[in-house]
């Protein structure tokens, strides 16, 4: 079969079996849960060690809203 014809026989699907076919081919090929707590553990704990040590230093809200307002003001320019 081929990808084209499974588009074809997809399309013929409910929106229901449709989404389940979606998230099944989705879990197939995403990675572990595990693996991803992993990888935000570690950014977490550089973002921590970061502050602590001085390399980077938070902002207020609304020092972090204008910054980022004032990116997009300058993306839609």
């Amino acid at each position: 079969m081929t990808v084209a014809e499974v588009i074809q026989a997809a399309m013929a699907l409910t929106p229901e079996e449709r989404s389940r076919v979606a998230d099944v081919l989705y879990d197939a090929d995403a990675p572990d849960q595990a693996v991803i707590d992993e990888a935000w553990a570690t950014v977490a704990s550089r973002r921590a060690d970061e502050l602590e040590n001085g390399t980077v230093a938070m902002l207020s809200r609304e020092e972090a809203n204008a910054y980022l307002d004032a990116r997009a003001v300058e993306r839609n320019a």
